[in-house]
């Protein structure tokens, strides 16, 4: 039933909240399950098509606005549990990766050689936890897309270019997309402003992973992910391949074709 209101809503919450907690949700489990836009557009209709015939042994005892506002605070009021329970699982796991290892909390009156051994277990255990959080970012970077690093660079709330404390992670993500800027051949144009500007940002970020993507095959350069995919870009560009793609591009961008919400020192890294 939750999964029926969601999809019904989503339409109309996307065109007038395009950038609201629930749609980026929504656009982000589309993109994961490959789901297009138009399927859930259709199912939207057919939901909605449902709920509004009235039973014919009664009458409608509300308007249609009326039962339209007390629909959509219903859905509010679950969507706001169900991010209050997600935001605890979270508070509790995070607790759980991040909690210390309990024998270095553990309370002894201690000599001073024990309490030299302790700060040195204190410091190898902060840095196996240290190197811990960076293997997962490591995983999360190379498992990534190059469609899906775009999407993210352009539409996480707040933006990696304003607040991101993997360092790593924010360079390469950088690289990687003002990688892809080179294959869009007509520019793009992404206006946060804009009602449509996440599914803008997708469709652009598509067709810049697909001409990348062939130009690499043309070259005999297999597919791949995040960190995988970065080093055959860097490679081209160290090799001069990627010279012409780099001056059209500067072209493209003194002509006016191309505006992009991102700040100037994250746009030319060549």
């Amino acid at each position: 039933m939750l999964t029926a209101i969601l999809i019904q809503n989503f339409p109309e919450t996307s065109e007038r909240y395009p950038m609201s907690p629930f749609a980026s949700r929504m656009r982000s489990c589309l993109f994961a399950e490959n789901v297009n836009l138009s399927e859930l557009l259709s199912w939207s209709v057919e939901l909605k098509r449902e709920t509004s015939l009235p039973p014919h042994d009664e009458k409608e005892p509300f308007t249609r606005e009326i039962q339209l506002i007390n629909h959509q605070n219903a859905v509010i009021s679950q969507l706001l549990e169900t991010n209050k329970e997600l935001s605890h699982r979270v508070a509790q796991l995070e607790r759980r990766l991040c909690r210390p290892d309990p024998e270095v909390l553990q309370v002894n009156t201690p000599t001073i050689a024990d309490t030299h051994g302790e700060v040195a277990s204190s410091g190898m255990h902060a840095a196996s936890n240290a190197e811990t959080c960076s293997s997962k970012a490591k995983g999360r970077s190379s498992s990534k897309s190059a469609q899906a690093v775009w999407f993210e660079w352009y539409t996480k709330t707040p933006r990696l270019w304003v607040s991101c404390n993997d360092r790593k992670y924010k360079s390469q993500t950088k690289q990687i997309v003002a990688f892809m800027r080179l294959f869009l051949p007509h520019g793009f144009k992404l206006d946060p402003s804009s009602s449509g500007y996440a599914d803008s940002v997708l469709s652009v970020g598509k067709e810049a992973e697909q001409n990348m993507q062939c130009f690499l095959c043309s070259r005999g350069m297999k597919r791949k992910l995040g960190s995988g995919l970065l080093k055959h870009l860097r490679l081209l560009l160290r090799e001069g391949a990627l010279k012409e793609l780099i001056a059209q591009y500067r072209a493209r961008v003194a002509v006016g074709q191309i505006v992009d919400p991102a700040p100037e020192d994250t746009k030319d890294s060549f």
